[in-house]
């Protein structure tokens, strides 16, 4: 199975402009770019780059730099176990917005997240919304928050990768 098709979906979701003010957007490693929604639908924690030319697979660079390498099927695993630990480490931040109870909103946010090779947020979007804006900025929040907590596994260290993180709101269970 190859990953190239999601790939080039994500090569092609639409960046909107930062959102100001976000804590630590722009610097540290736990620092996200926070971008708006693409409106895109579905799952995916294929990498962002394409196939790999010849080219593209002898480092590049001098000896003991990072060089960025898109994560293959051999890393599909980690990849699933890191998305995990991420959604893991997100229920702790989980917060139901207390306006949204009152109006008795619920629904699923679908979160992406793009890493870049060197460790940092790349990028932070709704990839699926709930259809309530304040459901939605919640669920960045809270991605915001777990993503430094969460370790990246050394096999992924080095690749730039896309994970998308679920998020559901609902009444009934919180």
């Amino acid at each position: 199975m190859s990953a190239a098709p999601a790939a080039a979906e994500t090569a092609r979701a639409p960046a909107a402009p930062a959102i100001p003010g976000t804590p630590g957007a722009g610097g540290a490693p736990g620092g996200p770019a926070v971008t708006g929604a693409t409106g895109a639908a579905g799952a995916s924690g294929a990498s962002a780059a394409g196939p790999r030319s010849a080219a593209a697979q002898e480092p590049a660079g001098k000896p003991g730099e990072s060089v960025a390498r898109p994560a293959g099927e051999a890393e599909a695993g980690t990849l699933d176990k890191y998305r995990l630990a991420l959604i893991g480490v997100a229920r702790r931040y989980k917060r139901y917005p207390s306006q949204a109870m009152e109006k008795g909103w619920q629904g699923r946010v679908e979160v992406r997240l793009i890493i870049g090779a060197n460790g940092f947020t790349q990028s932070l979007s709704i990839r699926k919304s709930s259809g309530y804006e304040i459901l939605d900025k919640q669920a960045l929040d809270i991605v915001i928050k777990a993503k430094p907590l969460t370790p990246i596994p050394a096999s992924l260290r080095g690749r730039q990768f896309t994970i998308d993180i679920p998020i559901i709101f609902d009444l009934q269970t919180g």
